[in-house]
């Protein structure tokens, strides 16, 4: 049976946050401390705060973020997260990859969301490359965005995130914005879209939580 996706898209980095927050209540002083160094980080500015958390997933995994995956820092009171996505993510057949990453600065918790998509079950607890694309796979993205001229469009919303996972004979794909979840097939041969369901959700920004994004 294929191992396919253990999760979609830069929503599902939210649950990071959950855990963070199940720790143990700091002492008074440790919060103040924690408040003091998310003031002096923002002071510095959100480039100085994405180089040191690719620092840390270095030291923590021994790999460079990809320069092409898009940023986002979000702060509150004892906390600063960086987010590291791919809006359009590609799984070639018998590929494993990581296409989502964060790192909370304060706490040093990292979290690392990989896509397997091979024949033999992998131990997800591994570390895995950080997906970089190649001609091919940029091929096959264009394919599918010109089979429904409606994706095309999605992505000059950053809300919205694309995974794509290839098959023998056909591309799943799944697009997620944060109210809806639309999943379709695309034939590799015609560019024929078949099976689209549709499915509203809910989740939870990192804004609904009282962060703030830290924008420079």
């Amino acid at each position: 049976m294929k191992s396919t996706l253990h999760n979609y898209s830069y929503y599902t980095l939210m649950l990071f946050v959950l855990l963070v927050n199940l720790k143990c209540a700091p002492s008074k002083k440790n919060i103040n401390n924690d408040q003091s160094q998310v003031k002096d980080m923002i002071k510095s500015g959100k480039k100085n705060i994405v180089q040191k958390a690719r620092e840390i997933i270095y030291e923590d995994i021994e790999q460079k973020v990809p320069q092409i995956y898009k940023t986002k820092v979000f702060a509150k009171d004892n906390s600063i997260i960086v987010l590291f996505d791919l809006p359009i993510k590609f799984a070639r057949k018998n590929s494993s990859n990581y296409y989502n990453a964060s790192v909370d600065l304060i706490s040093g918790s990292t979290t690392y969301q990989p896509i397997i998509n091979t024949e033999k079950e992998i131990d997800a607890s591994k570390h895995f490359p950080f997906y970089q694309p190649n001609k091919r796979d940029k091929k096959w993205i264009d394919f599918v965005l010109q089979a429904n001229d409606k994706d095309s469009k999605h992505f000059t919303d950053t809300k919205k995130t694309m995974t794509i996972i290839e098959q023998d004979t056909f591309l799943d794909v799944k697009v997620l914005s944060p109210s809806q979840s639309t999943r379709y097939k695309v034939d590799k041969t015609t560019g024929v879209v078949s099976e689209s369901s549709h499915r509203h959700i809910k989740t939870e920004t990192l804004l609904e939580q009282g962060y703030s994004e830290i924008k420079e």
